[in-house]
């Protein structure tokens, strides 16, 4: 029981413990300042995986997108839309909503 307690047996005990901590600690710090990072690049990895499962759709669809809310949409609006449905262009077509049976 002696032996285990020796000064070298201590010494080496604390090195192996603080090195093991030492790796935990960078692996945490690379982690945590890269999670936005890491959280862009899943992001575009699904939206690619979705893009791919459903196919790809031809240049020659158009898309329409309806304006029921009485107010012209402005071309801010017009290129979020577009941007958060990944449309390459769009039309809007405003309906009033007193026509619709």
């Amino acid at each position: 029981m002696n032996d285990l307690l020796t000064h070298l047996n201590l010494l080496t005990f604390f090195t192996i413990t603080g090195g093991v901590v030492s790796i935990i600690q960078l692996l945490e710090y690379s982690v945590t300042k890269n999670i936005p990072w890491l959280i862009r690049l899943l992001q575009a990895l699904w939206k690619k995986l979705i893009r791919t499962l459903k196919g790809n759709i031809p240049d020659r669809v158009q898309h329409i997108v309806l304006n029921f809310s009485g107010h012209p949409v402005l071309p801010g609006q017009l290129k979020t839309i577009e941007k958060l449905l990944q449309w390459p262009s769009t039309q809007v077509m405003d309906v009033p909503v007193g026509t619709i049976a």
